[in-house]
């Protein structure tokens, strides 16, 4: 038993689903006298792209089945719907695809996880049902296997006799979209003979006339301008796609800046740490002093040297403070000197954005040269605010000032 694995969303094979389809596959075998035909111009040379595209979008795929992805019953229609063949009915027409070449799906659930088998039609489940469990096995993992192992095989065998009615539902529906299909290529033959009987018609008529000649020339210049306006749109889709790539470029640095953000966060936390260790060493230098000045003999000795101590505190108290007040003074000029940089930044990547969009405008014909060489001196004065050098790709002075500030 030649058993896939398909890891797209499975479709429940249930009792009551097998009834609807049923119900909603039946009544829908109508005449199909009444096709509407796509719309398509037919020419003398044959049926169009349109109608040769119609063609192919009902021909059958050849790939495997278990790459192809199974809809649930509730978008079975709408696939049959941009399929290019509605039918009326429900089922999914990659469904159908897969019973033309021999297969059949249905699903094997197991404390919830889920897989979708494809059997192939010439095996007996319900009579073979020894062999139902170890052919399966091979499939799962090995938790599941165990689990599987477990089961009775006449039971699973059960559970899967479901696909007889749905084999059946799927047969119809083959029938059905063959016989469609028929008739419509027919009615297409038939109009690509009278459309193209028209079109002789048509060129026997105006093929001697001096207006058709030009006709023809003026087609052709509305066609060589069709070709370069697609070739601007081609430029421009390839300038909208380098914006992209900026934009994601962007989204990347907020990232990182987020995340500079959480270790900032987690520095102060750490910090906060030290300083409950400070104030428990603290509390520890008050014990001892206390067990100083208990002792008689050593009291002079021992009140010099808490008020020496004392002494010491204050003063690094004094400078603890000070640290801090010229820590706080640093960040504040330093958190001045990043503004005053983004500004700049943000003002030398508008003027060279510009410089951009200029130039292309330019190339394209559509600004003059002279506001392009307006926005190239903006974009250098904006790159001499930001003492940005070229060799380097570094903003010249940054560093210094950062190292003047600290």
């Amino acid at each position: 038993m030649d058993s896939t694995r398909n890891d797209c969303k499975p479709v429940a094979v249930l009792p009551e689903d097998n009834a609807s389809l049923l119900s909603e596959v039946l009544p829908s075998a109508e005449v199909i006298e009444n096709v509407p035909l796509p719309d398509a111009d037919i020419g003398a040379g044959g049926p169009s792209a349109e109608v040769l595209g119609t063609m192919r979008r009902d021909e059958p795929s050849s790939s495997q089945p278990a790459d192809v992805p199974i809809s649930s019953t509730g978008e079975r229609g709408k696939g049959l719907a941009e399929d290019g063949c509605e039918t009326g009915s429900n089922l999914d027409p990659n469904e159908v695809r897969i019973l033309s070449e021999g297969f059949t799906c249905f699903e094997v659930r197991l404390e919830g996880s889920s897989r979708t088998i494809v059997v192939p039609m010439d095996r007996d489940l319900l009579l073979n049902t020894e062999g139902v469990v170890p052919s399966l096995g091979p499939i799962f993992s090995d938790v599941e296997g165990r689990t599987l192992e477990t089961l009775d095989g006449v039971a699973l065998s059960m559970g899967i006799a479901d696909l007889t009615l749905r084999t059946i539902i799927l047969e119809i529906e083959t029938a059905r979209r063959k016989e469609r299909r028929k008739a419509i290529f027919k009615k297409m033959e038939r109009k690509y003979h009278e459309y193209r009987s028209k079109h002789r018609e048509i060129c026997m008529q105006f093929g001697g006339s001096g207006n058709f000649q030009a006709l023809q020339d003026e087609l052709k210049e509305k066609y060589d301008e069709l070709v370069k306006v697609i070739g601007k749109c081609s430029v421009l889709e390839g300038a909208l796609r380098d914006k992209e790539e900026e934009l994601k470029v962007i989204k990347g640095v907020e990232a990182q800046c987020v995340d500079l953000q959480a270790q900032v966060i987690s520095l102060r936390a750490e910090l906060e740490k030290s300083l409950f260790k400070v104030d428990a060493l603290g509390g520890e230098l008050a014990g001892r002093t206390v067990d100083l000045e208990k002792s008689e003999s050593d009291r002079l000795a021992t009140l010099r040297q808490v008020e020496a101590l004392e002494a010491v505190i204050r003063v690094l108290h004094i400078e603890r403070v000070s640290d801090l007040e010229t820590a706080r003074f640093r960040e504040e000029q330093l958190d001045e000197r990043i503004g005053e940089l983004e500004k700049e930044a943000s003002k030398w990547i508008h003027a060279e954005a510009q410089l951009d969009i200029f130039r292309d405008l330019m190339t394209a014909g559509k600004e003059p040269e002279a506001n392009f060489e307006d926005a190239r001196t903006k974009a250098c004065k904006a790159r001499i605010t930001c003492v940005y050098d070229p060799a380097t790709t570094q903003v010249g002075d940054g560093e210094e000032d950062v190292d003047g500030i600290e």
